[in-house]
C-alpha cells in the first residue's frame, strides 16, 4: 500500500519533470557543418534549444523546423507544399544561408 506523502511527492515529481522528446530537424543542412537537415535530437525540449541556441539566434526560423518524430511524416509533406507556412520557414532559412554562404552560420 502506498502512503498519501509518497503518492503526493510522486505526483508532484511527475508535473515538475520535464519531459523528454525526440525532436527532428526537417530544414535544410546549414553551412559549415552547423546543423544537418533530418539531425535526430534527444532531451527535453530546453536541453535542445539550449545546445541550439547559437544558430537559432542566427537564424530564428531553426526552432520552427524542429519537430516531433511522431509527426514527422505530416510536416515533411507540409514543407514541400507551396503556401504552407513549413515551406515558407524552410525557403527562408535557404535565402539565409544562400546570402551568407561565405560567413560561417
Amino acid at each position: 500500500m502506498v502512503k498519501k506523502e509518497e503518492k503526493a511527492t510522486e505526483t508532484v515529481e511527475k508535473v515538475t519533470k520535464p519531459e523528454t522528446v525526440k525532436l527532428m530537424y526537417i530544414g535544410p543542412s546549414l553551412p559549415a557543418g552547423a546543423l544537418k537537415a533530418n539531425a535526430v535530437f534527444y532531451g527535453t525540449k530546453e536541453e535542445i534549444l539550449k545546445e541550439l541556441d547559437a544558430t537559432i539566434k542566427k537564424i530564428p526560423q531553426v526552432e520552427k523546423m524542429l519537430v516531433p518524430v511522431s509527426e514527422l511524416a505530416e510536416k515533411k509533406d507540409k514543407v514541400k507544399t507551396t503556401g504552407n507556412i513549413l515551406n515558407k520557414y524552410y525557403s527562408e532559412i535557404q535565402s539565409i544561408t544562400a546570402h551568407n554562404s561565405e560567413t560561417e552560420v
